[in-house]
């Protein structure tokens, strides 16, 4: 999104007022980071009238460098003079706790090493110097924002504006900060669901002068694995056993029960029940561990050589057989397993071209 301009009022500078309204509403609707530092430096450049403005970030050493105003004139290699405000124990208040630091007399920074010379010199005529923290919601600070100037009277007076900018940009910072772990969070949920999913899928088995394919589509994109689930697999007589189930509920709960299903289907067709009692029996089987378990299923058996289809329901809703362009509805009803008097009633029989 486009950030609020910073336009000048009478005098050339814009109110504070004006700034921290547009702050408000510019800092926390942006997910950018590098617009919301360069939008907060300009317009700390606006509200100081300093010569130059920049922030060091801290606790992340791969951007330990200043980052200046863009739309300031001074280049930035006065800042870049200065280099980490962290060696300097004048600035600690600064780098390290809530208050800011107003200093007059630049000479008082290079008090850590003699070899460093006239720092005030090093800065290019440099004598006033204001640095206020960007304070976070942990215990360490964002940064810190300096504002360097040529007159030594330049932050004399306190102003408060700039320690409301700086609050406003350490709060859009937090935000940016977690709505990124959330991201990165909500990425690694999906790749465990996506995986799970994979898990459960079965395998596309080869059938004989046959084309098998699946599909399947989450009603809710945030959860793309629940109760809904297919199976098959081919038989020792060359058949193809399948079914499609729907289990009550959602989520990985209700895939577990969805797996519970299909595997007891499976071994009952394997062990040789007939189709007309498979669903009975699953009932019998499943609700014996999870008597809340509710699900309607369709099974089916596929003879290849001859293209013969059975069909046996639970409460599901009917299948469709497609040729010639026209669907046909196959119904086979049943009652849903977990229900009383689950079973079904006969088997459905097509011959598929």
């Amino acid at each position: 999104m486009a950030l609020p301009t910073i336009g000048p009022l009478r005098g050339g500078r814009p109110s504070t007022t004006s700034l921290l309204v547009d702050a408000a509403r510019a800092l926390h609707s942006d997910s950018d980071r590098s617009r919301l530092l360069a939008w907060a430096l300009d317009a700390a450049l606006a509200l100081t009238g300093a010569d130059a403005v920049g922030f060091w970030p801290l606790g992340d050493e791969e951007l330990a460098r200043w980052i200046p105003a863009p739309s300031q004139r001074e280049p930035a290699t006065r800042l870049g003079a200065l280099a980490d405000p962290r060696q300097y124990g004048a600035l600690q208040p600064a780098v390290r706790g809530t208050t800011e630091v107003r200093l007059a007399d630049l000479d008082e920074l290079a008090g850590r090493a003699g070899s460093d010379g006239d720092l005030s010199a090093r800065l290019g005529g440099v004598t006033s110097l204001l640095a206020v923290p960007v304070p976070s919601g942990d215990s360490a600070n964002h940064g810190v924002v300096v504002a360097i100037s040529g007159r030594s009277d330049h932050f004399a007076t306190t102003d408060e504006g700039l320690q409301v900018l700086a609050a406003h940009l350490g709060v859009a910072l937090d935000n940016l900060a977690t709505r990124h772990a959330l991201e990165q969070l909500r990425a690694s949920e999906q790749q465990m669901v996506n995986q799970l999913q994979a898990a459960v899928m079965p395998e596309r088995p080869n059938v004989a002068f046959t084309e098998l394919g699946s599909y399947y589509s989450p009603a809710d994109p945030g959860v793309a694995t629940g109760g809904d689930l297919h199976d098959w697999i081919v038989l020792p007589d060359g058949d193809l056993h399948f079914a499609v189930v729907d289990v009550m509920g959602k989520g990985v709960a209700a895939t577990k029960d969805a797996l519970a299903v299909t595997h007891a289907l499976r071994l009952l067709v394997l062990d040789g029940c007939p189709l007309e009692d498979v669903v009975r029996r699953a009932d019998e089987i499943v609700t014996a561990q999870n008597p809340d378990l509710v699900a309607t299923l369709l099974v089916g058996r596929y003879r290849p050589l001859t293209g013969s289809l059975k069909l046996a329901g639970g409460g599901h809703p009917p299948a469709f057989v497609v040729q010639g362009g026209r669907a046909t509805e196959i119904r086979a009803p049943g009652g849903p397993i977990g229900w009383p008097g689950a079973g079904s009633e006969g088997v459905a029989d097509v011959a598929l071209g």
